[in-house]
């Protein structure tokens, strides 16, 4: 009994009387709660599916969200190009800042805005990109792909989806957009400078983080992606995966390619209003063992149609990826998704130089 009174009023001590080490867990807890919560780089905050395996949905569609709300106060950094759409999207892109180089050597002043999210719906890219580019003008890639028609985008949303206002509701709020709030509302520019420190440090020391996933916590443009280090599939596996996409296609009620076109065409005609903007109707990769069969080409030939008729509609270009790159299987990971670096810088190559056929277009050439 003694050894427990004794145990009891030590354990007590402790919880009342300061001492040095209980004075330095306190700060070092302290410190490294406000670190997180203040530091977190953007690339961490929309880790979903791309930094850290299994985040939820809601921290990627948190990023995009506050990529646009961002983009929208940004209007002294020339105009944006934004890039909505699904994962295909996504991972097509090798890295913000690749692209924003390969932009500046064709003598163009635009920055890339991506708020592309895993399955995102139509209404949310949309709202969106019109928040992201209004005030500033540019151009806006919108992603679409023929398996983003499959679902009504009257109703279509994922129960993570966060609308432009971040309604999600507390008890559903990750750590994550809890410390995006924090930063939001506290010191989003010293947050910046701090991130790029370690970055810069290796920089000079010639050396840089081992783990390139902890690296691009602090240095996210140099792209995230989820399959990069995955191997491509064997042919047993490809085969399966393009009979599971087409019997989606198949036993979709229908293509709600109408319903669509009406909420873009509301779209272009919002965007009529704020500062010069162009669309880009953007078809991502699509793995071309899926164009090998008959069916597929007979449904891609007409959502082709349609998509050169809404593009008439309103006044917008096209980009079809598939068309314009030679894209091989072996740099997918399945049927849309890429995991090869050659092929996203490829793909993104054909990005810009739409980008800069546009601006040409429109005599925005710097």
């Amino acid at each position: 009994m003694s050894g427990i009174r004794e145990f009891l009023a030590g354990f007590g001590r402790g919880l009342t009387e300061s001492s040095r080490l209980s004075l330095l867990i306190c700060l070092v807890v302290a410190l490294a709660t406000f670190g997180f919560f203040g530091l977190a780089s953007p690339g961490l905050l929309a880790a979903g599916y791309r930094v850290i395996p299994g985040i939820a949905y809601a921290d990627d569609d948190l990023f995009a969200f506050m990529e646009a709300v961002r983009s929208s106060a940004a209007t002294d950094e020339g105009r944006a190009a934004v890039i909505i759409g699904s994962s295909s999207m996504r991972e097509a892109q090798h890295s913000q800042r690749y692209a924003e180089h390969r932009i500046r050597e064709l003598g163009l002043e635009f920055e890339l805005v991506d708020l592309t999210t895993s399955s995102q719906p139509f209404w949310h890219g949309l709202s969106l990109a019109e928040k992201a580019v209004c005030k500033r003008g540019g151009v806006v890639f919108l992603g679409v792909n023929l398996a983003r028609f499959v679902n009504d985008p009257r109703t279509y949303r994922r129960e993570s989806t966060i609308d432009p206002e971040l309604q999600t509701p507390a008890h559903e709020r990750s750590i994550l957009m809890r410390a995006a709030q924090f930063q939001q509302a506290v010191y989003p520019g010293a947050r910046a400078w701090l991130l790029r420190l370690p970055t810069e440090i290796a920089k000079v020391r010639g050396t840089v983080p081992k783990d390139r996933k902890f690296a691009n916590l602090f240095d996210p443009d140099d792209g995230r992606h989820r399959y990069e280090h995955l191997p491509p599939p064997d042919a047993t596996t490809v085969s399966k995966q393009v009979g599971d996409y087409m019997t989606m296609l198949r036993d979709a009620e229908r293509l709600y390619r109408e319903e669509v076109a009406q909420m873009v065409v509301a779209f272009a005609e919002r965007l009529e209003h704020c500062a010069g903007t162009a669309i880009i109707l953007t078809e991502p990769p699509i793995n071309p063992k899926v164009m090998q069969t008959t069916e597929m080409q007979a449904l891609q030939t007409d959502h082709d149609r349609f998509l050169d008729q809404l593009a008439m509609r309103i006044g917008a270009d096209r980009l079809d990826i598939n068309a314009s790159v030679p894209l091989q299987p072996g740099w997918f990971h399945d049927i849309s998704h890429l995991r090869d670096r050659q092929g996203m810088k490829t793909v993104t190559d054909s990005l810009v130089q739409a980008l800069a056929d546009v601006a040409a277009s429109r005599g925005w050439r710097q």
